[in-house]
């Protein structure tokens, strides 16, 4: 998920050359959306969401990371949400009060949390190593 449509389309372009299925949202809400319709291995997630951490902390990455964490049980795909990898990315770094946003998203369950800009050999390795794992 990825709020900065030129910036999502050259990601996921740049993952498809690297082998990578990929499918964009540009909002927590509709990553939401596409997570509870289909399994996927993988969420790769921005955490500042309209340039805000505070918007973040509600529709952004941050939400979406506790949703999957804790999905309802009435979720249709449970399971697959259960054992869902995360990848949290941010630009950013403070929030309000002090906390790291990277700190934030660890707590709430993210796999591994990066800090953009991040080479996009780094970031398919790091998907694949994550894969690898989920998979032992």
């Amino acid at each position: 998920m990825e709020d900065d449509r030129p910036q999502a389309g050259l990601l996921a372009d740049a993952l498809k050359l690297y082998g990578h299925s990929v499918e964009v949202t540009y909002s927590g809400t509709d990553a939401w959306k596409a997570l509870e319709s289909e399994p996927f291995d993988l969420l790769l997630t921005d955490l500042h969401v309209g340039g805000s951490v505070e918007v973040a902390l509600g529709e952004g990455g941050i939400a979406l990371i506790a949703n999957v964490r804790n999905p309802s049980e009435r979720a249709t795909n449970y399971d697959s949400l259960r054992k869902l990898k995360i990848i949290a990315m941010t630009g950013g770094g403070q929030l309000t009060k002090g906390y790291d946003v990277l700190d934030l998203a660890d707590s709430f369950g993210a796999d591994l949390c990066l800090r953009k800009p991040v080479s996009l050999q780094d970031l398919s390795s790091a998907i694949k190593s994550l894969l690898l794992r989920s998979q032992i």
